[in-house]
């Protein structure tokens, strides 16, 4: 399983994974609608638990007025494209829940 604190990364990886939360930011804001005042927060976990994926992305909706909605898509960070992010939140706009026994 991969150590996501490790702090030996490879050169450019962690400007590598910020361009990706960032990309996930942009695509949550239009497939929601949000605007500037809305904050979308993107965190990559490891779980290692019975049955789990051994990694899964969380995206957190903040806005203002408004219920957080939060978004599991079981898969790394890097495996995360547009499609998969806008199709995780038309098939549900609060994404469901996602809990652990």
């Amino acid at each position: 399983m991969p150590d996501l604190l490790r702090l030996d990364r490879e050169p450019g990886q962690d400007r590598q994974r910020a361009a990706l939360r960032d990309a996930v930011r942009e695509w949550t804001g239009q497939a929601l609608g949000l605007d500037d005042t809305a904050t979308v927060v993107v965190t990559e976990l490891a779980c290692g638990e019975p049955g789990c994926p051994p990694l899964e992305v969380v995206i957190a909706v903040f806005a203002p007025h408004s219920p957080r909605r939060q978004c599991h898509i079981h898969c790394g960070l890097t495996e995360l494209d547009e499609t998969r992010v806008r199709g995780a939140w038309e098939r549900n706009p609060s994404c469901g829940e996602h809990t652990h026994d």
